[in-house]
């Protein structure tokens, strides 16, 4: 009776001739920079850029639709959805006129959309600059 023997090699298993999966090295830290060491950790690159779509801050993308400029990003920290408003802010007369008409507003504050509740809208101290929810022109239209 003969002993086969496993191998021992990778080449005998036919695993050096496959292909790597498409990774990349991301560096994973502490939030807060709370000046620990940095480690990196191999990440696949759909998780990766998963990771960068959400990022809090707002990104300049064209619509889908109407190839018109917007940004794009979270509306909050937590339980966010992810929004579209015009770049062109707007005052607190059109913002109002907007909200009647069934359109959210948007405080584009450090890079970043926050939306704007009842209390936010009519508070005298606006220093932000408004955004609205983008809507596509309707036939060359323009909405406000």
């Amino acid at each position: 009776m003969t002993r086969t023997t496993p191998p021992t090699s990778l080449t005998s298993l036919d695993l050096v001739n496959e292909a790597p999966p498409t990774t990349s090295l991301r560096p994973l830290g502490q939030r807060g920079g709370g000046g620990g060491s940095r480690n990196l950790v191999d990440q696949p690159r759909w998780l990766a850029d998963k990771v960068a779509n959400t990022r809090r801050a707002a990104k300049p993308q064209p619509c889908p639709r109407c190839s018109a400029p917007t940004l794009t990003g979270p509306d909050h920290d937590t339980c966010a959805r992810v929004v579209r408003v015009d770049t062109t802010s707007v005052d607190r007369i059109h913002e109002i006129a907007a909200l009647l008409t069934g359109c959210y507003s948007y405080n584009l504050t450090r890079g970043e959309l926050h939306y704007r509740e009842p209390h936010h809208i009519h508070s005298a101290n606006q220093t932000e600059p408004i955004h609205l929810n983008h809507q596509c022109d309707m036939n060359g239209a323009t909405l406000w």
